[in-house]
């Protein structure tokens, strides 16, 4: 018995049964996630009311997904909302079937619907296109660091330092 979950809700109206399926395939397909989303969430940044899940599950297992991210632009001049799509994917057991497939066919029929431009940033070009998403190269801009204090160094936060304070 499979089940599409569709409608554009925010995570936020799935159960934790949903959360727990979801984070269980994304730790199959990248491994730790779940450990990095509770951190961001322990810092302010819960995962489930900032996307739009679509979820293929079969005997209560989670075997793919595609999300949808909200983000607010301004683009020429105006104030917009972009579509990114983001963790389409799915479990190594059941690939091949089209269920990733099935959940991206949901979700950009949703983005349609509000009428969004979408965006999504991968290499696996190829696969997207059927859904008329295009490579856009992209610009890279470098510049050395000013001031003192040694190299750039990459910026790791841990809520039991306190550093929930500084974002």
């Amino acid at each position: 018995r499979a089940i599409v979950i569709v409608g554009g809700e925010k995570g936020t109206a799935y159960d934790g049964a949903f959360w727990t399926g979801t984070f269980e395939l994304y730790d199959a397909i990248w491994p730790h996630m779940s450990t990095k989303l509770a951190r961001a969430e322990a810092l302010g940044f819960p995962w489930a009311p900032t996307t739009h899940p679509f979820a293929w599950i079969e005997d209560g297992k989670t075997l793919a997904h595609a999300g949808v991210l909200l983000h607010p632009v301004r683009l020429a001049a105006e104030d917009r909302v972009i579509a990114g799509v983001h963790a389409v994917c799915s479990h190594p057991s059941a690939r091949g079937r089209g269920l990733a497939r099935a959940c991206m066919d949901a979700a950009v029929e949703w983005i349609d619907e509000q009428g969004l431009t979408a965006k999504l940033g991968t290499d696996l070009t190829d696969f997207y296109q059927r859904w008329d998403f295009r490579f856009v190269p992209n610009h890279h801009f470098v510049s050395p660091r000013s001031g003192r204090g040694g190299p750039a160094r990459r910026m790791a936060l841990d809520p039991s330092a306190g550093d929930a304070a500084r974002v």
